[in-house]
Parts: structure tokens; sequence; C-alpha cells
């Protein structure tokens, strides 16, 4: 057995620089290599109270450095909270061995939730001046999640209004086959995309009945969905109309579950940065949700958002929901290494645990400095 050997993973791998919040390519990898700190436990064990909230906002400010971890620590609170998910084995893989995962776990039996279906926005790295209003980006993040297009806007704001509102359109249309094409296929060529759902929604059993059973029904749903989701003009009411339908349609299609969002938006301090214009936009929006549906908001951010907030537009009332955030401290480098990057593979433990049985004696002690 060589040293290499000895490590459940290559200690030679590359390490991933910055993790995604939305990333998925690597989450069995994310979940074994987590190791729990007294602080993030504090951390999960105060989202676990939030969730249970009905009274008051369900909000929760991450401050952390750069490389803390929150990311990360944010990323695998998704599994642990949608049973839903296909990785939610992942979750409870968490939840049964670390206990601030096992307290959230246990807030959201005991909340008036069964099951919360996390959307994630990754603001880092985002030019703020040239991104659309948050509530857009929300709703965006809201679509994605829900498997509509995004792109382009109006198209978005099309699949999700036939899709709450006619039963069973948007899925068959995702498979139907029109002169020789699918969805799909025109989907990627913009300039013949109207005039495909043009000719091909009226054609589909689908739309008997309903508003889009002729050409000149669907081009009206077009333009409507168009002068709708202008993003400049897309507000909090906007967001929190969008989030109370597919709440309800949420629960209508579920087995029994009651169903809810959790929001997480990464990196809000710097998304924020020094513009007043974005500070307000965020406090509005946040305000929003509080005062319709209310759901679970977690934010991640470098700097203290009580004084982020003072420093723009004023101090906070002293119980502003600005307060309620808790510190992520970063675990020790030793920590890191030894709990995630050397984590020994079964034989490997069980091999060194051997070797040193069989030389009692040994010193690491040396008698020299070692530079």
């Amino acid at each position: 057995m060589t040293i290499g050997d000895l490590f459940r993973d290559d200690p030679t791998r590359d390490l991933e620089e910055v993790q995604k919040v939305r990333g998925r390519d690597h989450l069995e990898t994310d979940v074994r290599e987590f190791h729990q700190t007294e602080s993030a436990e504090r951390v999960l064990t105060e989202l676990g109270d939030v969730i249970e909230a009905q009274a008051e906002p369900r909000f929760l400010y991450i401050e952390a450095t750069f490389g803390s971890g929150k990311t990360h620590l944010l990323k695998l609170t998704g599994l642990v909270v949608d049973s839903e998910s296909p990785d939610a084995d992942l979750g409870d893989q968490l939840a049964g061995k670390w206990a601030g995962f096992e307290y959230l776990q246990q807030s959201l039996a005991i909340s008036h939730v069964d099951r919360l279906k996390p959307v994630f926005l990754n603001l880092l790295d985002r030019d703020a001046s040239k991104e659309p209003p948050l509530p857009f980006l929300i709703f965006e993040g809201m679509g994605r999640e829900l498997g509509y297009p995004t792109d382009p806007n109006w198209l978005l704001e099309w699949a999700w209004r036939a899709d709450m509102e006619y039963d069973g359109i948007w899925e068959a249309l995702q498979t139907f086959e029109h002169d020789g094409q699918t969805f799909d296929d025109v989907r990627s060529e913009k300039a013949f995309l109207r005039t495909w759902l043009y000719s091909a929604l009226p054609e589909m059993p689908e739309t008997d009945g309903t508003d889009l059973d002729t050409e000149a029904n669907v081009k009206a749903s077009i333009d409507q969905a168009v002068s709708d989701v202008d993003p400049e003009s897309f507000g909090p009411r906007e967001l929190v109309e969008r989030v109370e339908t597919a709440t309800e349609a949420l629960n209508q299609r579920s087995s029994g579950k009651r169903t809810e969002f959790m929001f997480g938006l990464d990196e809000v301090a710097l998304f924020v940065g020094d513009s007043k214009q974005r500070y307000r936009e965020f406090e509005e929006t946040m305000d929003a949700l509080q005062h319709g549906p209310n759901p679970v908001v977690v934010t991640t951010g470098q700097y203290s958002l009580p004084d982020t907030r003072e420093s723009l537009i004023g101090e906070p009332p002293e119980k502003h929901w600005t307060r309620r955030q808790v510190p992520l401290e970063g675990a020790d480098t030793e920590i890191i290494v030894r709990k995630r990057w050397l984590d020994k593979s079964t034989d490997g433990g069980s091999r060194v645990s051997e070797l040193l049985s069989s030389m009692p004696n040994l010193s690491l002690d040396t008698y020299s400095p070692i530079e």
C-alpha cells in the first residue's frame, strides 16, 4: 500500500476554488467532505428556528468572510429541506451524521410545512449596475428551478402562465412535434420560435376550447407575456404574485405534502455594494415577501447587514429583520486538511492504526527545528 492509497481521494486532486450555490456536479463529495464546526452548528440551529417561525419574518443573514464555507453550507441546507429532491438521500446522510443538520430536519418536521423547495441565486461576480432588478432575478431563479426556459424573458413568463393557467398544455408542448421540429429544436432559433408556437399550439388537442386554440390567441398571449415581464418594471408586487401562484400550484400537484419555497441569495452584500438604489430594492423585496407569503429567505454576505443598511439608508430599528444575522467562522486550516483533504479510506485508516499499534514507542519528536 502506497501513501496515496491511504486516503479516500487523491490528495493531489485539484481544489475547487469557489463553491457555486447552484452547483450539482460534486454533491456526494460536498456531503462527504463537510465538517461541522461549532459555528456552522449555530447557523443551522438559527435557520431551524427561522423555519419554525410563522408570526415573524422568516429571514436569516449569514455573515462570513470569503472562503469561510457559507456557500457550501447554504448549498447543503437545500439537500436537507427538500424531501422530493433526487438527492434527498444525501440530505438524510447529513442529518444522520451532524447535529446541526439533524436540528434543521427536525425543525422542518414540526413546522407548518412538510417540504421547502430551494431556489438559490449566486450573486457573486455580477455587475449590479447591469443586472435586472432583484425581484426579476428571483423570479428567473424560480422559473429555472421549476423547469421553465429563462431566455428570452418573455418565454419564461409565457411558459409560466401556460403551466399555471392551463392543465397539461406546457407538459404536452415539450414533446409535441410540428413541421418536423419539437419545442427544444426551435428554442435555440429565436427568430422562428414565435412562428412555430403560433402554428403548433392550435394543433395540439390539449388547447381545444382554451385561449390558445387559434393563432391569433397564441399571438395575443405572447404579446401579453412580453408586456408583463419587462425586467425594468418587474417589482416586488409582481414577484409576490408569482410566489403565491407557484406555491399554490406546488401544493396542488404534491402528494399531500405542504410545500413552500426557500430562497437563498448568496453574496448579497457584494451585490448591493455601495448602491443605495440596490439596497432599497433588496429591502423592499424582502418586505414585500414577508408581508405576503413570508417564505424562508437565507442570505449571505461578507459584511454586517445592519452596518451596510446604516451606511446606505440609515440605522435599522432595534427589532428590524436585518438584525437577524448570525456569524459563520471559517474552519481552521488544520481541520480542513485533516478532516476533508486528507480523509482516510476505511482500509487506509485501519492500516495506519495497525502500524501505530505495532510501534508503541514511536515518537514524532525531532532533534532540531523543522523549517
